[in-house]
């Protein structure tokens, strides 16, 4: 990857209330360890993108519902058999209040029981439109699925995207790699584990711990900044 700067967000402190905490995103560090990262998982088809590398990715796709589909992937976390089932009536479109109510798939319902929703906020302008124009230029019914595509079509398509980016992934690109790459990005900005958590429709929160491995090794450089003795101009 070429060379990617940094910057700093501003993210909520998770020990105390009310205080801003201003951190640096590393996008060449956290690149740079993950080939480390994967290599220490239990689970070798475990993969992940970092921001920049999602957007070159869906830069490369020129076909709509390809496109719209690892859009959709990304900025809602979502499996892929959950993408297939959205229907235009399953999103709220309206400005500064869009959202989409997701079906959480992989829990365990009883038969015929609807499985339980929750509730994703959209707020990337770009793609809001992408979905609103989508809908309108495909004539879709608000009932209708969105993505007329099987599984397995959603999997050859990603993987196909993938190997077009220049320069190239180093990852095997599939849809679950942007489900993983959505908490991540939320967790690297702040987010803390039960919100990451209620995002993804994990029911259990083991589930999510394995995002945490990643934090801790991508993140470390942050240690740096902090202190362990006390400045010398501090009197007691």
């Amino acid at each position: 990857m070429s060379d990617l700067p940094s910057y700093t967000v501003a993210v909520p402190s998770s020990t105390t209330f009310g205080v801003i905490n201003r951190i640096e995103v590393n996008w060449n560090h956290l690149v740079k360890r993950r080939e480390f990262v994967l290599r220490e998982m239990e689970d070798k088809d475990f993969n992940y993108l970092v921001l920049p590398e999602v957007e070159r990715l869906l830069s490369v796709i020129d076909d709509g519902t390809t496109h719209l589909a690892a859009y959709t992937l990304w900025v809602t976390g979502a499996r892929v058999s959950e993408l297939l089932t959205l229907r235009p009536m399953d999103f709220s479109l309206e400005q500064g209040d869009s959202f989409v109510s997701m079906p959480t798939l992989k829990n365990r319902t009883p038969k015929r029981a609807r499985p339980p929703r929750r509730i994703l906020t959209l707020a990337d302008p770009a793609y809001l439109e992408t979905l609103r124009r989508y809908i309108k230029t495909q004539r879709i019914q608000k009932k209708d699925p969105i993505f007329d595509l099987s599984r397995s079509a959603v999997r050859h398509r990603l993987n196909a995207a993938g190997k077009r980016v220049a320069p190239p992934l180093p990852l095997v690109i599939n849809p679950h790699t942007l489900r993983h790459s959505f908490a991540i990005n939320h967790l690297i900005h702040g987010k803390n584990l039960e919100q990451v958590q209620r995002l993804l429709g994990h029911s259990d929160k083991r589930s999510t711990e394995i995002y945490l491995r990643v934090l801790d090794a991508d993140m470390s450089h942050h240690s740096a900044g902090t202190p362990f003795r006390m400045p010398l101009e501090v009197e007691p």
